[in-house]
């Protein structure tokens, strides 16, 4: 189903921004071949932006969503994001579309965004990783980095000297991944997802430079977990905002087919009090609600609670447990 603009593993974009008055668009490859669209634009002589565009078919209940995961040179512009249908004279049913995220340049750096087309956080179809990277000059490179970039895997070892830890990963064995100076460290046997830019050592163990990471349930244990769903009972951002939470003390939540968000992490209950504690942001940047359980409903707490990202809840709002 992947259709990406960026779909060729050794391609890179180059993009100049810093000139542009006007949008361009670049459109790359016939009419039975993988399209492959960019746009640059200029919102002030500082801000560069790039548009990325995904094909999808939202009547299937699937949808594309991008999320930052690693790194702080970009964001994602919600505003100037969105789904756009086919053209459909006809009026014919399940008719699909062009789904595009644009990524505005904050500053020089690295970042890794994570593009996901699923129906909900259980269901996801496909999933990319894309390395953008923003030069001096505002300009924006972007790579595919989704059989590279990412490792999910077991911390087993810590060094805080060298500020690296020691991960157990399916795909690579054992790897070293070299945290920056500045970020937090995880505990050991926690199981986590690192989003590098890209790079290994060809010495074993490989060692990859880590631009973000966050706390990831083993899959194993995801499989295997008995897990209750829980819908929210007023609109979600799209489609249903469902919260789902696995008996391995784990959750995700989506506010609907829109959100470019997915958010995971741990949940706890105590006294009649559930509370989750979001990390899909990075564990320096925890995302906390809280619930009180009644019976087969989740009533949200606004006091001590963050609220949500696109849906944002009235307190008392009420989450009713799934079928």
């Amino acid at each position: 189903m992947k259709k990406l603009i960026l779909i060729l593993t050794a391609l890179t974009l180059l993009i100049s921004c810093a000139a542009a008055e006007e949008t361009d668009t670049m459109i790359i490859g016939g009419a039975d071949e993988p399209t492959m669209i960019f746009l640059t634009e200029t919102t002030a002589p500082s801000t560069g932006s790039l548009t990325l565009s995904f094909d999808a078919n939202i009547t299937t209940g699937y949808a594309w969503t991008a999320f930052v995961v690693g790194g702080d040179s970009v964001m994602i512009d919600e505003e100037n994001s969105g789904y756009v249908s086919d053209p459909n004279p006809d009026l014919l049913d399940g008719v699909g579309g062009t789904h595009y995220f644009r990524l505005n340049a904050l500053k020089e750096g690295e970042s890794v965004v994570r593009f996901t087309y699923s129906r909900g956080p259980e269901n996801a179809a496909d999933m990319m990783y894309m390395l953008i990277t923003v030069e001096n000059d505002l300009r924006i490179r972007a790579v595919d980095i989704t059989g590279t970039g990412v490792y999910d895997g077991t911390v087993t070892g810590i060094s805080v000297e060298d500020h690296t830890v020691t991960l157990a990963t399916e795909r690579l064995g054992e790897v070293i991944a070299r945290f920056d100076e500045n970020e937090t460290l995880p505990a050991p046997d926690e199981h986590i997802t690192v989003y590098t830019n890209g790079t290994a050592t060809l010495s074993l163990p490989a060692v990859v430079n880590v631009i973000g990471w966050s706390a990831a349930p083993s899959g194993t244990a995801r499989e295997t977990a008995n897990k209750r769903g829980f819908i929210y009972s007023g609109e979600g951002f799209g489609s249903e905002f469902r919260i789902t939470l696995y008996d391995d003390g784990t959750f995700t939540s989506c506010e609907g087919a829109l959100s470019s968000y997915i958010g995971i992490g741990t949940w706890t209950e105590e006294n009649g009090v559930m509370v989750l504690n979001d990390t899909g942001m990075g564990p320096d940047s925890p995302i906390i609600n809280r619930f009180r359980v009644d019976g087969d409903q989740l009533i949200w707490i606004e006091a001590g609670s963050d609220n949500f990202i696109y849906v944002r809840l009235q307190d008392g709002a009420a989450f009713n447990r799934a079928e």
